[in-house]
């Protein structure tokens, strides 16, 4: 799969739990943080990824366990896919794909941030 379906793919998922979400009454943060993070592990399955791999959030403890997984040297902040990294993508697919990747931390950053910052 090309990165053009793997973008096609996203966008369908995400118009799909958009409209579940308003179907089901589901709070909207605690979905799109689960949506972001099964997009992210199924990017790291298909580029064969061994290390890395986050839970989905059940709550608040759940956030901060993913928060420590992104922070400091070491971190998944520092994961760069790339075929010299030993992963399966070809090269001019990697500037993309990593963009995503990026992407994709960024809103599981924030989704946590904001889950953590809500009282109760």
């Amino acid at each position: 799969m090309g990165i053009q379906a793997l973008l096609k793919s996203w966008l369908t998922r995400y118009t799909s739990w958009k409209s579940r979400r308003l179907n089901l009454g589901i709070l909207p943060q605690a979905m799109t943080l689960n949506d972001e993070i099964n997009a992210l592990n199924g990017l790291l399955v298909k580029y064969q990824e061994q290390k890395w791999r986050l839970p989905t959030v059940q709550g608040k403890q759940d956030a901060t366990r993913i928060l420590s997984k992104m922070a400091g040297m070491g971190s998944l902040n520092d994961l760069y896919i790339s075929a010299a990294n030993g992963h399966n993508i070809a090269p001019s697919e990697e500037d993309a794909v990593n963009h995503l990747l990026r992407t994709h931390l960024a809103a599981i950053r924030h989704g946590c941030d904001s889950l953590l910052s809500q009282q109760g």
